[in-house]
């Protein structure tokens, strides 16, 4: 007979093909949400392609809109050495934030 981890699994594999087949799983909104293929962390996005989440309180007076391209954040943080160790006083990594105005 079946085991319950074998049954289990059974299940797990059916529920996973009926989610597929009815397109239940998140779809990204909009091309925005997909990050340029670049090397740059950070990239501009239009505001108006974001979904709105409700009422917006504060609006700065100077402000832009950016996506994080999480590969290429991961490729800084795995060049980056190890907090306190000798590499990290000679390294050159640097992670950039981005301005409002730009840059």
């Amino acid at each position: 007979m079946f085991g319950t981890h074998r049954i289990l699994g059974l299940v797990s594999v059916a529920f996973l093909i009926a989610t597929l087949s009815l397109g239940i799983l998140p779809q990204p909104s909009s091309a925005a949400s997909q990050p340029p293929p670049s090397s740059d962390v950070w990239y501009d996005v239009d505001e108006s392609d974001l979904p709105v989440a409700g009422e917006r309180w504060i609006v700065p007076q100077s402000y832009r809109t950016v996506g994080l391209n999480v590969d290429a954040l991961q490729a800084v943080l795995d060049a980056a050495p190890m907090e306190g160790t000798p590499a990290a006083a000679t390294s050159d990594v640097v992670l950039s934030l981005p301005l409002p105005e730009g840059g």
